[in-house]
């Protein structure tokens, strides 16, 4: 069986329930693992972004909506952002955060499976990914929808972690992910389970010029990549 193919360890814990399960505590979460860089990682989704009239952005696997907003705020009424992801939970409480920024003119929410996507072809002038692609083992089923609902000239941006190739670091990167988060989470969430896949699920993602040649391979073009934390985290984006 091939290494795309692999079930995910966050599909083999059904990744509904994971998700459901964690989307209270998602984001102050996401600001502990990271410790509080998540916000400028995400920020460099949303520096790519030109804002043109009438710009439409999909925010795949949006999760309770901290991108989603930011690439909103960023619009500033002259577009939409549809925000998918496959967790009702999570949906519900980014609906809840985007009526309190008052940006539910500009934001439209659907729960949906970002390996078949309910849109047209060539829809969208950005199609973001952060933090979700690795999660996915049919990943390049998604880069394909992606790319499907993408406009001609329009740009795919992905975000994700990925292994460091420094060694030493490597290892403790890892040891952070494997030993301090999930008992971390236990103590005070009582979510060890709901985290304990997070270190599997970067070990078994492609490396970050694995990502590169994929995005290469769908005849996407201009790509390029910019990697941050040593390689912990990296941004990829290319044109269609």
């Amino acid at each position: 069986m091939s290494k795309d193919n692999k079930q995910s360890p966050s599909e083999s814990l059904t990744i509904k329930t994971i998700f459901n399960n964690i989307a209270p505590h998602y984001g102050l979460m996401n600001k502990i693992m990271s410790l509080g860089l998540d916000k400028l990682w995400r920020q460099k989704v949303v520096d790519l972004v030109r804002v043109e009239p009438e710009t439409n952005i999909l925010d795949l696997a949006c999760g309770t909506c901290d991108l989603t907003i930011m690439l909103a705020k960023k619009l500033k009424n002259e577009g939409q952002v549809i925000g998918l992801d496959y967790s009702a939970k999570m949906l519900e409480i980014g609906k809840a955060k985007i009526a309190k920024q008052n940006l539910s003119s500009v934001i439209k929410l659907i729960q949906g499976d970002a390996r078949k996507l309910p849109f047209a072809a060539q829809e969208f002038d950005y199609v973001v990914i952060a933090f979700a692609l690795r999660n996915i083992s049919e990943r390049e089923q998604v880069l394909r929808e992606m790319k499907r609902v993408l406009k001609t000239d329009g740009t795919i941006i992905t975000l994700d972690i990925f292994r460091s190739n420094l060694w030493g670091y490597r290892q403790l990167v890892m040891f952070y992910f494997k030993q301090v988060i999930p008992h971390l989470a236990k103590l005070i969430f009582n979510q060890y389970q709901e985290y304990n896949w997070l270190p599997r699920s970067i070990e078994e993602f492609i490396t970050i010029e694995e990502l590169a040649l994929k995005l290469e391979e769908f005849d996407l073009k201009e790509i390029k990549v910019e990697k941050m934390m040593g390689g912990v985290v990296a941004l990829h984006h290319a044109k269609k």
